[in-house]
């Protein structure tokens, strides 16, 4: 209800800035025919029918970075190095994978619209391979490793299917920034209800079907348990029916905007991958997003064996990421004001300051009496500062992309996404691979219910140094990033004006108003005198035209402010003039 409000009055507050913007924006160019067009509400339903689609990621993600290591380790009895080997090589398969769905979904065009179809296509083949994947088969350790080797491949293959589309389906639903904000929050807020509501059945079902009874009754050594199984193989199948429903919600829920249904010019595939690897606010972004998702993903991963091993408090796991996950849910609105007042940067240095501290903590955490009364309040903490990092990496990737569709002059989405995507999962297969691969070097025994003390110190130093050094790596990486809260406002006005100069584009005689110009200029402001000063916001590549305006047709154009129409009275003629 808290949270209803604050959204509804959010709302209002960004109606009544838009007017006032287009008011002034219409009272200061009335005479231009070029000026921002009023852009048409997201209803509520709308951002409700697209958020609930998260839920198909964020359920099986969670479940498998809380649940999967500990799973293939302790229930199929796995070798941690046949582990390790099975989550690297899915990352390497997504790098291919994910960027070719973007590059796929981009020129795919149907009646039902660009990115839709994947959506349906994908729902139902993607939930079934995730049910397999909880599946035990009574084979040899070779056999075990070949399946779940090829299932867990197919699953990332039809996840990034799903996802990929998905994602960029939020630059599909409207061309205003703040509606795309606002779908991202709505985004956001079912992602970490999806990731409370996965890890909430996953733990009942371990609850109900093993609960307190001891799975070492073997002299401490671990043998295969059927009501391990059967909790992981019905939480799974749980799961599995409520993302396909989530899914199907999305597809018949949201409707793409029909002008951006049109298929981009023609790209080639290797030259789109140099396109948005070589964009440097993006590759910023990407490296900002990517450390310190990382970080998130090591505690993620490895929190299920910290708890284990160095507190002793198994029996509270899942009470303990019902709290962290609580807290970050009800984070994310907080975060939003945070962003408002702010800005995303600041909000930024924020949320991970205070993750870096919960780390610092958990390195001094052991199993004495104490250790309970302080791991839920840290719980609540680590999820205030996880909403930030679940939040605002993807609220900040729709600026670059308006920034580099003002730039190249071509709009490219689903590629951006698609790495996006290979990001996140990168960062979270990475932290499972490696981290299980160092448990097994340190000699971690998956048959034994304990551990030498080398296991629970390299615990300690996953869950608290690791994540440290990575968010400082990205904290370092955020002064790089471009675009400002001004630029943002620039960005939205220009493709707002070009979209509408594209649909009433005036026919040019011979008179003196100059043809449209097909480039956008260095941002810099001209007076009169022709004298040039840097506006400070994000800057796109210049041009090598000339102007009579600004000089002799002979000289090189001097480079000139804003990207914007702008409108003035000509004292000889008293007419009207339009420039770029």
């Amino acid at each position: 209800i808290i949270y209803t409000k604050m959204a509804a009055a959010n709302e209002s507050a960004k109606s009544a800035s838009e007017a006032e913007e287009t008011n002034d924006s219409r009272s200061s160019s009335t005479s231009s025919p070029l000026i921002d067009p009023a852009h048409p509400k997201l209803s509520i339903w709308r951002k409700i029918t697209y958020g609930v689609g998260s839920m198909l990621y964020s359920m099986t993600n969670v479940v498998i970075g809380f649940f999967l290591q500990i799973f293939l380790l302790e229930v199929a009895i796995l070798n941690p190095i046949y582990v390790s080997v099975i989550v690297l090589v899915g990352r390497v398969w997504d790098a291919i994978t994910d960027p070719a769905v973007g590059y796929f979904s981009s020129r795919s065009k149907t009646r039902i619209g660009r990115l839709r179809p994947w959506l349906l296509i994908s729902v139902l083949p993607g939930v079934i391979s995730y049910f397999c994947l909880w599946i035990v088969p009574y084979w040899s350790d070779g056999g075990k490793f070949a399946y779940y080797f090829i299932i867990y491949l197919l699953f990332q293959a039809l996840l990034s299917c799903y996802h990929v589309p998905y994602t960029a389906l939020v630059m599909h639903l409207t061309n205003c920034n703040k509606q795309r904000d606002s779908a991202t929050l709505y985004r956001m807020v079912f992602e970490v209800a999806g990731t409370m509501l996965g890890s909430l059945i996953q733990g009942l079902a371990i609850t109900a079907f093993v609960g307190s009874a001891n799975t070492c009754e073997n002299g401490g050594v671990r043998t295969y348990d059927i009501r391990q199984e059967r909790a992981y193989r019905y939480g799974s199948f749980t799961i599995a029916v409520i993302t396909f429903i989530c899914g199907l919600i999305t597809f018949f829920g949201v409707k793409e905007q029909k002008d951006q249904q049109k298929v981009n010019k023609s790209l080639p595939f290797l030259k789109g991958i140099k396109y948005v690897l070589t964009y440097k606010p993006y590759i910023t972004l990407a490296l900002m997003y990517m450390l310190s998702w990382l970080a998130i993903q090591i505690v993620q991963g490895n929190l299920a064996v910290y708890i284990n091993y160095v507190t002793g408090l198994q029996s509270y796991f899942q009470y303990i990421i019902i709290t962290m996950l609580v807290s970050i849910i009800l984070s994310m609105p907080l975060w939003q004001l945070v962003i408002i007042k702010f800005g995303k940067k600041m909000a930024f240095y924020i949320g991970t300051w205070d993750l870096m501290i919960v780390c610092l903590i958990m390195l001094f955490l052991d199993n004495s009496k104490y250790t309970l009364y302080i791991i839920f309040p840290l719980a609540v903490f680590a999820g205030i500062g996880g909403g930030c990092i679940y939040l605002l990496p993807w609220s900040m990737l729709p600026d670059v992309i308006d920034q580099a569709t003002l730039d190249h002059g071509v709009r490219r989405e689903e590629l951006f996404y698609s790495f996006y995507v290979f990001f996140s999962k990168f960062g979270a297969g990475i932290s499972l691979g490696v981290s299980t691969l160092l448990l097994g070097l340190v000699g971690y025994d998956e048959t034994m219910c304990s551990q030498i003390w080398i296991v629970p110190l390299t615990l300690r130093v996953l869950l608290s140094a690791a994540p440290i050094l990575l968010i400082l790596c990205s904290l370092l990486i955020l002064p790089c990033y471009p675009i400002t809260k001004k630029a943002r406002h620039l960005n939205r006005q220009l493709l707002a004006n070009k979209k509408n100069a594209t649909a009433t584009a005036p026919s040019y005689g011979t008179h003196n108003v100059p043809p449209p110009y097909d480039s956008i200029y260095q941002e810099s402001d001209v007076d009169t005198a022709g004298n040039s000063s840097e506006t400070g916001a994000a800057r796109p590549f210049r041009s090598s035209r000339s102007s009579s305006r600004t000089g002799t047709p002979d000289t090189p154009q001097k480079s000139f402010d804003s990207r914007i129409f702008r409108s003035h009275q000509d004292s000889e003629s008293g007419g009207v003039t339009t420039e770029l």
